[in-house]
C-alpha cells in the first residue's frame, strides 16, 4: 500500500513558495484533528492557492458539499497541475465525483433546528427520515451527557443504496463490505448508512445510527486520535444507551456464543488485528467477532468507571496520550494487568448456543437464502414442504411442515417465524405469539420475528404491546407494510396513526 502523506505534510509540498502561509498549515492541523469550524475560519479570506482550495475541498467533503468540493480540488490542480509523490488530489477529486453522483441528487430533510441532515434516495427510502430524525435527536441528547459536551452540528446522515454506492462514496472496496457484511460507515465528520431495503432481511438501521454517532462523538472530542478497536467497542456499548439498556447490557445470544467459543479455544483477535477498519477483517464472523471483544472490554471498563472515566481517557487521548496509557491512569492498573482480567471474565459467558444469520445484500440473496441459514438437512426439508403448502394457501398443513423443522432445528428463527406466520393465518394467535417471541429471544434484531408478533399482538387484543412490536420491527426493517398498519390502528396519538396510514399505503399494506 503506497503512504499518502498526511494534510500538513502535503501542503508543505504543494506551497510553491519557501514560506507557506501559516494559517493554511493552521487550517490543516485543525482538520486532521476534526475541528471542522475551526479550520473553516482558518482558511476563509486566504489566497486561492494550490494548497488552500487542496483544503477547502477536504472541508466540503466534510461538509457534504460534494460539487462545491470539487470545484476547489479542480482548481488545486490547475494551479499545481503535477505532484511527484503520492499527490491524493486526484483520488480525492474521483471520491467527490462519485459522492457527487450518487448522493448529491438525494432528497434532503431536516429537523426544525437544521440540527439534523438526513439525505436519502428519492422514492420509498424517503419513509427512512423521520425514524432517522428521531433517532438521531434521541442519540445526540444522550451522547451529550456521556462526553460531557455536544457536537456542534450539524450532524449529517447520508442513506446509500447498498454495498457499490457505499464504496464508491467511501475509501472502502466491495469486496471488503461484501465478505464482512459491512452496512454503514462514520467518515469524514458524516454518517453513510445503507438502506436497510438493500438487505435481505433488513437490518437494525436505528440502532446503526445511534452506533455511528457514537463514532462521531468519539471522533470529535477525542480530536481524531482513538484508536479502531476503542472506537468499536465504545459504539457497540453507547449505541444500548438510547434505548434505555445499561452499558453492562449483555451482548445477544449469538454474539455471545461466538464470544464464548473464541474464548475457550484461545483464538480471540488480538485488538491490534482491528486496524485499520474491521471491515477489512476476512469474514463476517471475524467481524463479529471483533465488535464482541471489543464491545465486552468497552462494557467493563465503564461499569467500574463510568461516564467520567470515559471522559478522562478521551481527554488525555484528545492530548496525546496513548489509549492504554489513559486507560492506565484511569483504572490504576497496567494495561496488561486489565487485558487478562477482560479475558477472565469471559469464561464466565453462557447461554443458549445459536449459530448467527449470515448478513446478504438483495443483490447477493435468491429464494434458497433462508435454507443456507437452516444447518439440519431435516429441517431445510420440512421449510422446503412447508413453504409449497403456504404458497398453496394451506396454513395449517404448512404450519404442521415447520413445526417438525423446528423440532429439529429449535433455535432457528426462520423456521419459527414461519411457524407463527402459518399459525396466525390458520386463526392461532397465542401460538403466532409463543414463536415469535422465542425468535427474537434468540435472535432480537430478526425482522419477521419483530414483524410476527407485532400482527399476533394486535389480533390478541394487545394494543399496546403491538405498537411496541410494530415500532421494533420498524427499526429492523421500515420496508415491510406489516409494523406500518399495525401502529395505524394501534399508536396512541392521532399523528404517528396518520403518518403510520399513510406509509402502510404507499408500502402496499392494507
Amino acid at each position: 500500500m503506497k503512504r499518502v502523506p498526511s494534510i500538513a505534510a502535503l501542503l508543505v509540498a504543494l506551497t510553491i513558495s519557501a514560506s507557506p502561509a501559516r494559517a493554511g498549515d493552521d487550517a490543516a492541523v485543525l482538520l486532521e484533528q476534526l475541528r471542522l469550524e475551526e479550520a473553516e475560519a482558518a482558511i476563509a479570506g486566504q489566497a486561492e492557492t494550490a494548497a488552500n482550495e487542496y483544503l477547502r475541498a477536504r472541508i466540503a467533503l466534510h461538509r457534504g458539499r460534494f460539487a462545491e468540493g470539487l470545484r476547489h480540488v479542480r482548481r488545486s490542480l490547475e494551479l499545481l497541475p503535477a505532484y511527484p509523490d503520492a499527490d491524493p488530489r486526484p483520488d480525492l477529486a474521483k471520491l467527490l465525483e462519485e459522492s457527487d453522483a450518487r448522493l448529491g441528487k438525494h432528497a434532503e430533510f431536516k429537523s426544525a433546528d437544521g440540527r439534523y441532515v438526513v439525505r436519502t434516495p428519492r422514492g420509498r427510502a424517503e419513509i427512512l427520515a423521520p425514524y432517522a430524525l428521531e433517532a438521531l435527536e434521541h442519540a445526540d441528547t444522550v451522547y451529550a451527557e456521556v462526553f460531557g459536551e455536544a457536537h456542534p452540528g450539524p450532524i449529517r446522515v447520508d442513506v446509500v443504496r447498498g454495498p457499490e454506492d457505499l464504496s464508491r462514496v467511501s475509501t472502502l472496496s466491495e469486496e471488503a463490505i461484501l465478505t464482512t457484511g459491512t452496512i454503514a460507515l462514520c467518515k469524514w465528520d458524516r454518517m453513510l448508512v445503507t438502506t436497510p431495503e438493500a438487505l435481505a432481511r433488513g437490518y437494525p438501521w436505528l440502532d446503526t445510527i445511534a452506533h455511528e454517532l457514537a463514532h462521531l462523538y468519539l471522533s470529535r472530542v477525542s480530536r481524531e486520535k482513538a484508536p479502531v478497536w476503542f472506537h468499536e467497542g465504545l459504539a457497540k456499548v453507547l449505541e444500548r444507551l438510547p434505548k434505555g439498556e445499561g452499558v453492562d447490557a449483555p451482548l445477544e445470544p449469538a454474539s455471545r456464543a461466538l464470544l464464548a467459543k473464541h474464548a475457550a479455544k484461545g483464538t480471540l483477535l488480538p485488538f491490534s488485528a482491528f486496524h485499520p477498519s474491521i471491515a477489512l477483517l476476512p469474514s463476517q464472523e471475524q467481524a463479529a467477532l471483533a465488535y464482541a471483544e471489543a464491545a465486552t472490554f468497552v462494557s467493563k471498563f465503564l461499569t467500574e468507571h463510568g461516564a467520567e472515566g470515559l471522559r478522562q481517557v478521551v481527554h488525555r487521548i484528545a492530548h496525546g496520550a496513548s489509549l492504554e496509557s489513559a486507560l492506565e491512569a484511569v483504572s490504576g492498573k497496567p494495561f496488561a494487568v486489565m487485558e487478562e482480567e477482560w479475558k477472565a471474565s469471559l469464561a464466565g459467558l453462557a447461554g443458549d448456543r445459536v449459530e448467527p444469520l449470515e448478513r446478504r445484500f438483495v443483490d447477493e440473496a435468491s429464494d434458497a437464502d433462508d435454507l443456507r441459514d437452516v444447518k439440519s438437512e431435516d429441517a431445510r426439508n420440512a421449510l422446503r414442504l412447508g413453504d409449497l403448502l403456504w404458497a398453496r394457501r394451506r396454513p395449517k398443513a404448512a404450519a404442521v411442515q415447520y413445526e417438525r423443522g423446528a423440532k429439529v432445528a429449535p433455535k432457528n428463527p426462520i423456521l419459527l417465524s414461519r411457524l407463527g406466520r402459518a399459525a396466525l393465518e390458520a386463526g392461532d394467535a397465542a401460538s403466532a405469539v409463543h414463536a415469535a417471541e422465542r425468535a427474537i429471544t434468540l435472535h432480537p434484531d430478526h425482522a419477521p420475528a419483530h414483524s410476527l408478533l407485532a400482527r399476533a399482538l394486535l389480533l390478541s387484543g394487545r394494543p399496546e404491546e403491538a405498537a411496541r412490536a410494530a415500532l421494533d420491527a420498524i427499526a429492523r426493517n421500515p420496508f415491510d407494510p406489516a409494523p406500518h398498519c399495525v401502529l395505524a390502528e394501534s399508536a396512541a396519538d392521532g399523528a404517528t396513526r396518520k403518518r403510520e396510514r399513510d406509509v402502510c399505503e404507499r408500502l402496499g399494506g392494507r
